[in-house]
């Protein structure tokens, strides 16, 4: 009876200390589940075949929030850096986007429908307008009174074309995503953006970001693998921005590996480090998946300088010696910057745009000759 009584007390003794670890158990698991849902709808929200499809996907939310609002406070200490009402709010801006998208879709079909009438009937009356200048032109030859009605007629075709190319833009217009035509921003527009960018300034020391320092009368927007970009990236005298590495603009492949014959295993590594790379953006975010990305990887960034430093900058990266990727990208940068400043020739003269295989060797087989040079002396 003694023993059965003291195993009851044993019992009750070892119950309040296995309850927090039966509960976090179950926390873990709550947590686990609604990060595994969370995932599902973020990647069915990417791809619905039809609008019908998509307001599924948003009932699907609701009754998902609904679920796990109990759940609140364990969600918002277990989703840092977001919180429970963060988490839903990324969801409904998603499906609001993709929503647009079909909505946008229907609005384009109907526009490109009327633009693409109205460039077939000019292009008919383009086609009646040469017929009539070529008839002209003959006639012109032995009656020099058509001459006058010769230039009324190419003068009404020059207008006609040049309806036809801005109707011929409208379309491609129209078929951009909304965010990337080109409109002029309200003024509420452009202070929303602007305190968004400054934030939240509690003291002095806590300055906007670089892109207020814009206003350079060069300023360029590349694209380059990142070893390109960490080349360039030691020019000081400029303002650099850049977008969080990731591997989704490409990886710039080298033509000399594929000879060699080592494509196969560089497909490997990158496969590889991308699909790290999605993992870490899952569990960690994205600025910490960025140790995933390879040099190979491309990366969009932008450069604003005055023309001292792109001269700085073109001279010294088009030497011969000089990678041909970043070679390239600075002598195109040569060539737009004279395209609109063509009296800047004599400042830029010295940009090299030859191409050259393996320039490099010829800088190392002349540092090597310099080098035995140098052992000779030293020996004597």
């Amino acid at each position: 009876m003694k023993n059965k009584i003291l195993s009851i007390a044993l019992v009750f003794m070892i119950l309040p200390a296995l309850t927090p670890a039966i509960q976090a158990q179950s926390d873990y698991e709550i947590v686990q589940s609604f990060k595994e849902k969370y995932r599902q709808l973020e990647e069915d929200i990417k791809n619905p075949q039809s609008l019908e499809e998509l307001d599924g996907i948003y009932d699907r939310i609701n009754s998902f929030r609904e679920e796990y609002t109990v759940h609140r406070e364990l969600l918002d200490r277990s989703l840092y850096p977001d919180n429970f009402n963060t988490s839903f709010e990324k969801l409904t801006n998603a499906y609001n986007v993709k929503k647009n998208d079909f909505t946008q879709i229907d609005i384009l079909q109907v526009e490109v429908t009327g633009l693409r009438e109205q460039l077939d009937t000019l292009n008919r009356h383009n086609e009646v307008l040469l017929n009539r200048v070529e008839i002209l032109e003959k006639q012109s030859k032995s009656d020099k009174s058509r001459l006058a009605q010769l230039e009324r007629t190419i003068g009404e075709l020059r207008v006609s074309l040049q309806k036809r190319d801005e109707m011929v833009m409208n379309m491609i217009d129209s078929l951009l995503p909304q965010p990337y035509r080109e409109r002029e921003l309200s003024p509420q527009e452009k202070q929303e953006i602007f305190e968004t960018y400054a934030g939240e300034r509690k003291t002095r020391r806590d300055r906007p970001d670089r892109a207020l320092e814009a206003g350079y009368p060069f300023t360029f927007d590349l694209i380059g693998d990142f070893g390109i970009y960490r080349d360039l990236q030691r020019h000081r005298m400029l303002t650099q921005q850049r977008q969080l590495l990731n591997p989704y603009l490409g990886f710039a492949d080298n033509d000399d590996i594929r000879l060699a014959g080592f494509q196969a295993k560089i497909d490997a590594v990158r496969e590889k480090a991308e699909r790290l790379y999605e993992k870490i953006k899952q569990e960690c975010g994205r600025i910490a998946a960025q140790y995933a990305v390879l040099f190979g990887h491309r990366i969009r960034f932008t450069m604003g300088m005055n023309l001292r430093e792109a001269e700085h900058m073109t001279e010294l990266r088009t030497t011969p010696q000089g990678h041909p990727s970043y070679r390239q990208i600075c002598q195109e940068m040569a060539r737009q910057i004279l395209e609109i400043c063509p009296w800047a020739e004599e400042v830029l003269k010295f940009v090299d745009y030859g191409q050259y295989t393996w320039a490099r060797a010829d800088s190392e087989a002349k540092q090597r000759v310099l080098e035995k040079e140098l052992e000779e002396r030293l020996k004597s």
